[in-house]
């Protein structure tokens, strides 16, 4: 009787024992956050030359699983993982894996080990912002550029959310308290300020201004700002050009198209483009064919919105350039348009119907 008690607590511990560290295991969620800028490259590594393995769009939503420096390591609601940089996704600020930093004296030596004997690699000054990539005791690795790290002591620095950054391009634009354009104004802030964002929803920024003002700004009125990388391979999101790109062409709508024409009356499909390009001060060549060569071929999975868009419409396909538009977004273009049911400037639905197959290249010139 006494060695079957002894078997029943035995196993009795073992399943409490199983069901508590499967509690550790599962018990705590990844965090999740939201993508803040349109066409984000997810890469199969943490560097901007890794191969891409898919792209997200604005508002889609990622699972965090881990972070390598500034770059998490997410998971697709498809079921994709790779990675990309933290500036263009916001982060539950409670769960997120990477923590910000500002100095807080004057002068901060970035040491190579974590410890005051150790070399001094670099040193930071009051008010400079780090990502903190690991902490061992008192110390906090952090990036001191793309492949050298280091370390500072935490008594100097102040931990803040780790909210990626935005700027303002439009002048004198409301900050709502609510994500609608009916809702309250709480402030207003000029081009050019800069702002953290907290989240998106719904077409709208929940920003952060420097001075501690919360609110909400429409997606129009913010571009992203990386501060992880300059040279990296990611959305330009939407910049003061391309809106004012977008804005002088849709002004032109049902203009009407003549061959030959470069406005302001009429237009003919690359008198269209180069007119518009003109209105926002980028000079381009008058003609389709060399439109097409100047500025950065983009494939038809990276446009954004201000690149120039080719078609072969003459006959058989083959390759030959004789129609260009402007892309707007949305999977969207607008053109002088020679079609018999057109013979004007118009919007048209550039990954379906006619203009689907007769897609050549595009050009990003700005």
């Amino acid at each position: 009787m006494m060695r079957n008690s002894k078997m029943l607590i035995s196993i009795f511990l073992s399943l409490v024992f199983i069901f508590t560290m499967t509690f550790m295991v599962y018990g705590e969620e990844n965090a999740s956050g939201v993508i803040i800028a349109n066409h984000v490259n997810v890469r199969k590594m943490p560097d901007t030359k890794s191969d891409i393995v898919s792209q997200m769009s604005l508002g889609s939503v990622a699972e965090v699983l881990a972070h390598d420096g500034d770059w998490y390591s997410i998971r697709t609601t498809l079921g994709t993982e790779g990675w990309i940089l933290n500036d263009l996704i916001a982060v539950d600020s409670k769960k997120d894996p990477i923590k910000q930093g500002i100095v807080s004296v004057n002068i901060l030596n970035v040491r190579k080990e974590p410890s005051t004997a150790s070399n001094i690699l670099n040193t930071l000054s009051k008010g400079s912002e780090v990502s903190i990539l690991s902490i061992e005791d008192m110390w906090y690795q952090v990036s001191i550029d793309e492949s050298q790290k280091g370390w500072i002591h935490s008594d100097y620095v102040e931990l803040k959310p780790n909210y990626s950054k935005g700027k303002v391009i439009g002048n004198n634009v409301n900050v709502r308290k609510e994500n609608s354009i009916n809702s309250q104004i709480v402030g207003q802030l000029r081009l050019e300020s800069h702002i953290y964002i907290k989240n998106y929803s719904n077409e709208w920024y929940n920003i952060l201004t420097y001075d501690g003002q919360e609110g909400w700004i429409h997606r129009d009125y913010v571009t992203i700002v990386i501060d992880s990388y300059t040279n990296n391979n990611v959305s330009r999101s939407t910049s003061r050009v391309s809106l004012k790109i977008v804005s002088e062409a849709k002004k032109l709508l049902e203009i009407p198209y003549r061959y030959g024409s470069s406005g302001p009356s009429s237009f003919d499909c690359s008198g269209f483009t180069s007119y518009v390009f003109k209105k926002c001060g980028i000079e381009i060549p008058r003609t389709s064919k060399t439109q097409a060569k100047v500025g950065t071929k983009v494939s038809k999975g990276n446009l954004q919105i201000g690149d120039l868009v080719f078609f072969d419409t003459r006959g058989s396909y083959n390759g030959v350039i004789s129609h260009v538009g402007i892309f707007i977004g949305n999977g969207q273009f607008i053109h002088a348009s020679s079609g018999k049911n057109a013979k004007k400037v118009v919007i048209t639905k550039l990954n379906n119907g006619y203009y689907n197959k007769k897609f050549v290249t595009a050009r990003r010139v700005y």
